[in-house]
């Protein structure tokens, strides 16, 4: 894995192969599987038998943010963890306008 890529970017694998951990386990990542970019250049893997695992990747820079896939990732903790979508179908916002919200603020201040 190799290239340029941005904080919060979601990469998905192409191809299955094998990540060692932290503490010496093996897991497979599957064609498929996905993980986001952090600002130390770590991936974290957000599906399949890595889920949660973050793993330190040579050969890639990250630059810039990726700020809508930020913004997804906040809205879906917010969701998950206060109910956002029940208050959200209430008032009658979109999910698509509270993203472009939360991707505006993210714009102002990173």
């Amino acid at each position: 894995m190799k290239g340029t890529y941005k904080i919060g970017e979601q990469i998905e694998f192409k191809e299955d192969y094998n990540v060692k951990t932290f503490n010496g386990r093996e897991l497979e990542v599957k064609k498929g599987d996905k993980a986001i970019v952090n600002s130390r250049g770590f991936i974290e893997y957000t599906s399949g038998k890595a889920k949660g695992i973050r793993q330190i990747v040579d050969g890639i820079k990250v630059e810039d943010y990726d700020h809508m896939n930020i913004s997804k990732q906040i809205l879906n903790r917010l969701i998950s963890e206060y109910n956002l979508e029940e208050f959200m179908d209430c008032e009658e916002i979109s999910i698509k306008s509270f993203l472009e919200e939360i991707e505006d603020v993210l714009c102002e201040i990173l």
